[in-house]
């Protein structure tokens, strides 16, 4: 069962998310964490299957990339169905925790740019997971989620820089 749900926008925050989830995965292990691009069964139905995702999650990251404010106007302009707003509304109307992690050069959340189903999303303490401080980054925000969370505390550590592609690559 997935405990943290990573939230993250297509077309601006795609790769950190995945790299997040890797770091994560690696620490806490896969079933830690959902993220659509790799939780969800191949032919099942999106809609239902994230939203339950979200409603199981005790936490959710909304991992926030430098273009990710605009995209709310855009897709509402275009008539593009908004999932980023749909599950961080949802963990905010279930009373889930949304972290907010921005990624290099993502500016801080404000009440005026985000739609006011949100907006108290901007009051929320923000963590940062930039390009040159990964490996810490990634490890500060696995601590704020043991905290969040002590279901994530209870695992081993041992996991810790044992798997995932980023310990693959440096030959761990």
């Amino acid at each position: 069962m997935s405990v943290v749900f990573v939230n993250y926008r297509n077309r601006d925050s795609e790769y950190g998310a995945a790299l997040l989830d890797d770091r994560l995965s690696a620490i806490f292990g896969a079933e830690a964490i959902f993220r659509a691009g790799r939780s969800l069964t191949a032919g099942s139905d999106y809609k239902i299957g994230i939203i339950e995702a979200v409603r199981r999650s005790r936490v959710m990251l909304a991992v926030v990339g430098p273009g990710w404010h605009e995209r709310f106007q855009s897709d509402a302009a275009e008539g593009v169905e908004d999932w980023v707003r749909k599950e961080i509304r949802e963990a905010l109307h279930t009373g889930i925790p949304v972290v907010p992690v921005l990624l290099t050069g993502a500016a801080r959340l404000s009440q005026v740019s985000l739609p006011a189903d949100i907006a108290d999303l901007s009051q929320a303490q923000y963590l940062r997971f930039e390009h040159r401080n990964i490996t810490e980054d990634a490890n500060r925000i696995a601590a704020e989620l043991r905290t969040l969370c002590p279901e994530l505390a209870a695992l081993p550590r041992a996991r810790q820089g044992r798997s995932g592609l980023w310990s693959r690559i440096r030959g761990r």
